[in-house]
């Protein structure tokens, strides 16, 4: 397989890039998910042990510094979980947007024959090594 003209090799690798950091971005938010869910339960766990009809719910949260603490982290478990499902959608945008410009642009990069038949095995080559689809959008 000869590499691909000079521009498709840019597109392909900051495509590269790209892909490498939408799927950082995807396990920062499944961990931070899982922090908020994780710190939820706790929270829950330690209230239901003490808790009674007549206890105030602000007052049976900040009832010990241990509920205090597990309180804040999950105050900040839901903020980082927040700002990173904005960033990942952002990259996931930014992904998307290349990927299709890759598709679009195809016949452009390659445009030879022999060019054609070696599309077929880049794209196959991106798809087995980096899970790209460039196929079809």
């Amino acid at each position: 397989m000869k590499p691909p003209r000079p521009v498709a090799s840019v597109l392909l690798e900051e495509l590269v890039l790209r892909k490498a950091k939408l799927d950082k971005m995807e396990r920062g938010r499944m961990y931070a998910g899982l922090s908020v869910l994780a710190s939820a339960v706790l929270l829950l766990v330690l209230i239901s042990r003490t808790i009674t009809m007549r206890s105030l719910p602000l007052a049976e949260l900040t009832a010990t510094p241990l509920r205090i603490a597990v309180l804040l982290v999950l105050a900040g478990a839901l903020a980082r979980l927040t700002t990173l499902s904005k960033k990942a959608k952002k990259k996931e945008n930014e992904y998307d947007d290349l990927r299709a410009e890759v598709i679009e642009r195809s016949e452009e990069l390659w445009y030879d024959d022999d060019d054609w038949a070696e599309r077929a095995s880049v794209f196959a080559a991106m798809k087995e090594r980096h899970d790209i689809n460039l196929y079809h959008k």
